[in-house]
């Protein structure tokens, strides 16, 4: 069987009320050579259940499961291992592709000859939009490191340029490590899709819900693994905290023009 031109990684634990429509979202894509490998970190849930039916139906998806639970670094890393796509692709068991998602990213790495590229994204809280996070147009390292503006269900990578390149073995914050090791020495390159095609959605499950956790796993990013001297990681840190800050205040207005916007008599 030739190889296919995506291979999607999607990790889960514990999934049963999201996956479906997770893997409905990769199913609809309008490119249709990919396979979708699943996986399942130990779930106790029907979460196997679920994703071996899709496979009985659908040949291009496959489920690894692993008898404990390692953290998702561990599992999309597995995926990794076992990718044979040109191209390698991420989402998250609760995550949504929009159908359109894989051709843009694919039109515009061929245009620009990029080894990475994401796109923007939508939040979405109980249903309900919780703000856009815009792309720009390239991201370099010593950008990425103030910043990460890649949402690791946006990411599609060249799985040749990425090599043996894999994700840190840290609990939170291990995509971001992983982009910037990609672009750390320069020679390859990030582009930018500007419009949402992914919904990213929050609840309190979700890894990024406790903020305190994942700031201590920023510090940890920064000191252990990016090995950023103290002054300059705090001087990072405190931007972290600023941007999350500015995010939080431009969502929260976007969410109200929205509820504004949708009142009747408006």
């Amino acid at each position: 069987m030739a190889a296919p031109l995506v291979s999607v990684i999607m990790p889960s634990f514990d999934a049963e009320r999201f996956i479906a429509e997770s893997i409905d979202s990769v199913i609809a894509q309008t490119v249709e050579d990919w396979e979708l490998i699943v996986v399942d970190d130990a779930s106790t849930d029907a979460t196997t259940a679920i994703v071996a039916d899709y496979r009985r139906r659908d040949s291009r998806i496959r489920l690894i499961p692993q008898q404990t639970n390692r953290g998702v670094a561990t599992a999309r890393n597995l995926g990794l291992d076992q990718a044979q796509g040109e191209l390698v692709a991420f989402i998250d068991s609760d995550d949504v592709w929009y159908p359109e998602k894989t051709a843009k990213q694919v039109a515009a790495m061929d245009r620009s000859h990029a080894d990475l590229s994401y796109t923007a994204y939508e939040r979405r809280r109980d249903g309900r939009p919780a703000g856009i996070v815009a792309a720009p147009a390239t991201i370099r390292y010593d950008e990425l490191l103030q910043r990460c503006v890649i949402g690791c269900s946006t990411a599609l990578v060249r799985r040749a340029t990425c090599g043996a390149v894999r994700m840190p073995p840290i609990r939170r914050r291990q995509d971001h490590g992983f982009w910037l090791e990609l672009l750390r020495d320069g020679s390859r390159t990030a582009v930018g899709v500007n419009e949402p095609l992914v919904s990213y959605r929050l609840h309190g499950a979700s890894l990024s819900a406790n903020k305190l956790v994942s700031a201590a796993y920023s510090w940890k990013l920064l000191r252990q693994i990016e090995r950023v001297p103290f002054a300059k990681a705090v001087r990072l840190f405190g931007g972290y905290a600023a941007d999350s800050l500015m995010l939080r205040f431009r969502w929260s207005m976007q969410r109200k023009t929205a509820c504004g916007n949708a009142a009747p008599g408006r």
